[in-house]
C-alpha cells in the first residue's frame, strides 16, 4: 500500500490519500474468472473462451452509466462486493457487468463472442 495524488474531475489537487497499486496483468485474469463464476451461476453456462475481454477501471458513474444501470440486476454479497448484470436476449454470451469492490474500485466487463 502507498500513496496517490488525487485530483477532482476538472484536475484540482484535492490531497494525498492510501493507494493501492493493482497491476494489470494481474487485476484482469481475477476479474475474468469472477464474471465467468458469476455468469456461470446465474445462467447456467460457460463463458470459456467463446468471449472476448473489455475491462474498464472506473473512476465513477457518468450519467450515461446510471441510465444503463438501471436497467440491470443488482446483487450485493455482503459489504464488500455489489456487481450489476446483463446479457443481450439475441446473442447470450454478449453481456455487461458492473464490479464494485469496497465501495471504491469500480470496474466495467463486457463480453462479446469472438
Amino acid at each position: 500500500m502507498g500513496q496517490a495524488e488525487v485530483f477532482s474531475e476538472a484536475g484540482i489537487f484535492i490531497g494525498i490519500a492510501p493507494a493501492v497499486r493493482w497491476e494489470v496483468q494481474k487485476h484482469n485474469p481475477i476479474i475474468e474468472k469472477t464474471v465467468k463464476g458469476l455468469y456461470w451461476e446465474h445462467y447456467n453456462d460457460i463463458l470459456g473462451n467463446k468471449v472476448n475481454w473489455e475491462i474498464t477501471w472506473l473512476r465513477g458513474l457518468t450519467e450515461k452509466a446510471i441510465n444503463i444501470l438501471s436497467q440491470l440486476h443488482v446483487k450485493r454479497i455482503g459489504n464488500a462486493f455489489v456487481y450489476a448484470y446483463r446479457r443481450t436476449d439475441d446473442d447470450p454470451i454478449s453481456s455487461i457487468w458492473l464490479l464494485e469492490f469496497y465501495g471504491i474500485h469500480l470496474v466495467n466487463v463486457i463480453t462479446r463472442p469472438k
